[in-house]
C-alpha cells in the first residue's frame, strides 16, 4: 500500500517516512528559529515515535500551525512540571528536532499528538513567547559507530537482552 493509498484511507505507517536510510533522517536541514514544545515528564529522544498529550493553548496552536506548515519543532524537558508557562531558565536547552506525524483529536476532547524526534539540539534561547515559544536552536552532530564496530555491537546485544528481561518480568506489560 502506497504512502498516498494510506493517507486515503485513514492509516499510517509508523515509519513515516523513514526507509532504512539514517543518514536521511540524521541529515535534515532546519530553520535556526523554530517553535519549542516544552514537554513536561517527557523526553523525545532523536528516532523515536511518542504520542503527547497538549494542554497548554500556546501549544495546541503551535502544533496546528507547525502541521500545517509540514514544519520541524523543537521539543525540549521543563526542570519543573508545575510552571505553566515556561521561560528559558525553565528549560533543558538540550531536546531534539521533532516532525509532526499525525495529530489526534481524541473522545474526550483532548488532542494528541504523533512526534517522531529527528535530531538532537541544543536551545540557545528564547526568541518570542507569543503566541507560543520559539528559540533559536543549534542541531547536534552525533557520530554514529561503524556497524561492525565489536563494543558498540555488544553494547547494543546488552541492551536487547535487558529490555527483553524487563518485559518478561512486568507485569504490566503483556
Amino acid at each position: 500500500m502506497s504512502n498516498e493509498e494510506r493517507r486515503e484511507n485513514g492509516s499510517f505507517s509508523v515509519i513515516a517516512d523513514f526507509e532504512g536510510d539514517e543518514e536521511n533522517l540524521l541529515n535534515i536541514k532546519v530553520d535556526e528559529v523554530l517553535a519549542v514544545l516544552p514537554l513536561r515528564n517527557m523526553v523525545l529522544f532523536p528516532g523515536v515515535f511518542m504520542p503527547v498529550s497538549i494542554g497548554r493553548r500556546s501549544s495546541l496552536r503551535l502544533i496546528r500551525e507547525a502541521n500545517r506548515k509540514n514544519a520541524y519543532i523543537a521539543v525540549v524537558c521543563q526542570k519543573n512540571v508545575e510552571t505553566e508557562v515556561p521561560a528559558f531558565e525553565d528549560l533543558y536547552h538540550i531536546g531534539s528536532i521533532a516532525k509532526i506525524i499525525r495529530i489526534l483529536e481524541m473522545p474526550d476532547q483532548s488532542t494528541t499528538v504523533i512526534l517522531q524526534g529527528v535530531k538532537r539540539m541544543k536551545l540557545d534561547e528564547i526568541v518570542e513567547t507569543e503566541p507560543y515559544l520559539t528559540g533559536h536552536v543549534t542541531p547536534l552532530v552525533d557520530e554514529l559507530p561503524d556497524d561492525k564496530d565489536k563494543e558498540f555491537l555488544a553494547a547494543v546485544d546488552a541492551c536487547k537482552d535487558v529490555t527483553v528481561r524487563y518485559i518478561q518480568s512486568s507485569e504490566a506489560l503483556p
